[in-house]
């Protein structure tokens, strides 16, 4: 019995752990860093959207990124919004931090497009959220409007497994 609970345990930290990018402590500032590594929210022909959780300088940001191979898109700080919808039908919304503009890559005779970009989140009880509500459906925006799309069941709890993982880190 005793066996099977030490590896219960190494198997919730193992799980845990692959879930964290990043997590340790600035040598030069003393600040501690918890990122994700994001989980792909949506992904087709045309682009991808990737969503992640960070923790630095004592504020938490989600992070999104955005890959596509049809527009440059500019992301205007504070005017940029990222929405998610939960299951139960709730809404929370999150703020650009910063402005940015897409940067490309050339893939054969392909142009990809992608931005990263932080928000941070309008209400406390966002990423306490995103540790116990499954994502229904998110809204990014844009200059050239916005990047919507529903997220698969199997997505949205993988999701809050890494959002769950962040949160006993950053709450410790």
């Amino acid at each position: 019995m005793r066996h099977i609970f030490t590896l219960l345990l190494l198997c919730f930290y193992v799980q845990i752990s692959a879930q964290i990018n990043m997590n340790y402590v600035d040598e030069f500032t003393g600040d501690h860093i918890v990122s994700t590594d994001g989980v792909v929210l949506k992904k087709n022909l045309g682009s991808s959207f990737t969503l992640n959780l960070k923790h630095q300088q004592g504020e938490d940001f989600i992070g999104c990124t955005l890959y596509w191979n049809l527009n440059c898109y500019s992301i205007q700080g504070g005017k940029s919004l990222l929405y998610i919808k939960f299951t139960d039908g709730s809404i929370r919304k999150a703020v650009c931090c910063s402005d940015a503009i897409a940067g490309y890559s050339m893939l054969g005779s392909v142009t990809i497009w992608g931005t990263s970009m932080l928000y941070i989140p309008e209400e406390k009880e966002f990423i306490k959220d995103l540790t116990e509500k499954l994502i229904q459906k998110f809204r990014y925006e844009t200059s050239l409007g916005y990047y919507e799309g529903e997220v698969k069941p199997k997505k949205a709890k993988q999701f809050r497994g890494q959002a769950q993982a962040f949160y006993n880190i950053i709450k410790k």
